[in-house]
């Protein structure tokens, strides 16, 4: 697992902008994961066993714990995406990581807005498989 970058406050965080908090590790993408996604989000799993785009997406709250660690604030929030892609298939069983990258933060009422492109590999493929350029707002 990856060390995380470690931040303090508002003005530690404003210094991430442009900065790649790294690659997370590894994590397989079992049938059983995908099983229970689908139960929970009350879709039958994909028939040709790859593993929906959601899921993958998903896998944000996995990964970004071991890539960014803020401290000093109250509430964190996932705000939304600004856009979403998925170029490439993703096959059940594959291992998945993420490499994030901080595109800005701005402040806004009451904390900062970090802006992150997140990029998300199937192991063995070239192709990336989710693109996600996401907005976070930590609040103090």
């Amino acid at each position: 697992m990856p060390a995380a970058t470690v931040v303090t406050g508002v003005e530690e965080t404003q210094a991430l902008a442009g900065r790649t908090l790294g690659t997370s590790s590894w994590v397989e993408v079992t049938a059983e994961r995908v099983d229970r996604f689908c139960a929970a989000t009350g879709t039958p799993p994909p028939a040709d066993r790859t593993v929906p785009g959601l899921l993958v997406l998903a896998l944000t709250t996995v990964f970004m714990p071991e890539l960014l660690e803020s401290r000093g604030f109250a509430l964190s929030v996932n705000y939304g995406c600004r856009s979403v892609r998925f170029p490439a298939a993703v096959p059940v069983g594959s291992r998945v990581r993420c490499t994030a990258t901080v595109d800005a933060v701005d402040a806004v009422p009451g904390g900062v807005q970090l802006a992150l492109t997140l990029v998300f590999e199937a192991e063995g493929h070239t192709e990336p498989a989710c693109v996600a350029s996401t907005l976070v707002r930590r609040y103090l």
